[in-house]
């Protein structure tokens, strides 16, 4: 009789553990939402609007990279290891620009350039930018590229440099 009531406890418990289990489970879930899709279209990007001069640098480089990296994995291909070396420190730059752009919009600065070369990075954005913002703009790029301060050149909208 004691095994039988044990034995009964033991399942109830297990079975209480399945349902926590199941409820938590399903109680961590993010509740869905139905979003209209008028909602969703209002979200799209002007196509009347007229990309700024920032915006065409980042579509020209963009287009460039890829033609460049298209050359370069070709030469690649064929042996050649200065190409080799070069499409890895081409990359490796890109990367860093676009990890300094992604940090400055994630940090309210949309629409910012990065551009890294050897010793060099400059950065140009599209608002007017004080002595206190500038300086978290310049500690982010040191720790993405690795280039310190003294190498870093930040442009403004109004062309002040910091």
């Amino acid at each position: 009789m004691k095994k039988a009531v044990m034995r009964m406890a033991e399942t109830l418990l297990m079975l209480l553990l399945v349902m926590s289990v199941f409820y938590l489970k399903e109680a961590s879930q993010p509740e869905k939402m139905e979003i209209p899709v008028t909602q969703v279209l209002s979200y799209a990007p002007d196509a009347t609007r007229t990309p700024s001069a920032l915006e065409n640098f980042q579509m020209q480089r963009e287009t460039e990279y890829q033609a460049d990296m298209d050359k370069l994995a070709e030469l690649a291909e064929n042996g050649d290891e200065a190409a080799k070396d070069y499409m890895l420190s081409a990359i490796m730059r890109h990367e860093k620009e676009t990890a300094v752009e992604g940090v400055l919009a994630a940090n309210g600065l949309q629409g910012a350039v990065c551009a890294v070369r050897e010793g060099v990075v400059t950065i140009c954005v599209q608002e007017k930018v004080d002595a206190s913002r500038a300086q978290s703009i310049l500690e982010i790029c040191e720790k993405i590229t690795g280039e310190c301060a003294e190498n870093v050149f930040l442009l403004d909208e109004c062309g002040y440099s910091w």
